[in-house]
């Protein structure tokens, strides 16, 4: 039985809720951060769980199902507008970490809170197959949206889109009114040469047994936590006068790359779970 905070009815609500302080619309972690981590969790996937994604691809217009992971950030503002709270969770400034009542609440819905709604969408084989098949697209979008930290951050600052900041080196991957957000969500991947599909073989086989089996759980409010941390700890920590520096971007590319592998591990361990039918969220 689901905990009171995270009561939820596996059909999408039909009001939009009004937004405070949502991301600009650019705000997203780039389509190539997004089919990257679909990419590891498709090469992490066990029998069942291929079967269950290669099943309700079927209802999938999408070529792959990295590109469908990409679907959620595309109809946020047109036919799913309910869903563009979805994409984050904003903390006030100074808090010791997440607290969904404060932060999400009933009314205006968020990223941790759509990654349980709609793993547990896609296990139940009650709903018709175009319904899962739109729950996997979802969940493969917010598990990647969960780990870009800046999906987790401060509420003052909207997520750091609020936040201008220029790099102190050329580069070809830098775009007008950088920022932090925009940074964070594009700029690093492009300037490092984090791409689909070239980097996934690269990253996958770096994560080892350790890790993955570390990484795979239930906890969603532990993961979101977790990006809280290194927002808190690295990401607004930013140099003098909002410059970024070679010191600060060769830290964010690490933590890039490691979030991309936490959060295809992640993924595909829920994605066997709900194949298997042993979502196990806690309360």
């Amino acid at each position: 039985m689901l905990g009171e905070r995270w009561c939820v009815s596996l059909l999408v609500p039909a009001a939009t809720a009004i937004v405070l302080s949502a991301p600009a619309e650019n705000a997203r972690w780039g389509r190539e951060g997004h089919k990257i981590v679909c990419e590891i969790a498709w090469r992490r996937l066990d029998p069942d769980g291929r079967q269950l994604v290669s099943d309700l691809r079927r209802h999938d217009p999408s070529e792959t199902f990295a590109d469908s992971c990409t679907w959620a950030d595309a109809v946020r503002y047109t036919t799913h507008r309910h869903t563009r709270t979805y994409h984050y969770i904003n903390v006030p400034t100074g808090r010791r970490g997440v607290d969904m009542e404060r932060d999400c609440g009933h009314t205006t819905r968020c990223l941790p809170w759509a990654i349980r709604h709609y793993a547990i969408a896609l296990q139940d084989r009650s709903q018709t197959g175009a319904t899962r098949a739109e729950a996997l697209r979802f969940l493969g979008h917010f598990v990647g949206d969960l780990h870009q930290p800046m999906h987790v951050g401060r509420l003052e600052d909207r997520g750091g889109n609020s936040i201008d900041v220029e790099l102190e080196f050329a580069s070809d991957c830098v775009r007008r009114n950088l920022s932090l957000h925009t940074v964070w969500d594009i700029t690093f991947l492009c300037h490092a040469g984090i791409t689909w599909p070239g980097s996934v073989l690269e990253l996958d086989r770096g994560i080892t047994q350790r890790q993955a089996a570390s990484w795979g759980n239930f906890d969603v409010l532990g993961w979101t936590n977790e990006a809280y941390r290194l927002d808190e700890e690295f990401v607004y920590q930013l140099p003098a006068g909002g410059e970024i520096d070679p010191a600060y971007y060769d830290r964010a590319v690490e933590i890039s790359r490691i979030q991309l592998q936490r959060a295809g591990v992640r993924l595909a361990f829920l994605l066997n779970a709900a194949a298997a039918g042993t979502l196990g969220f806690p309360d």
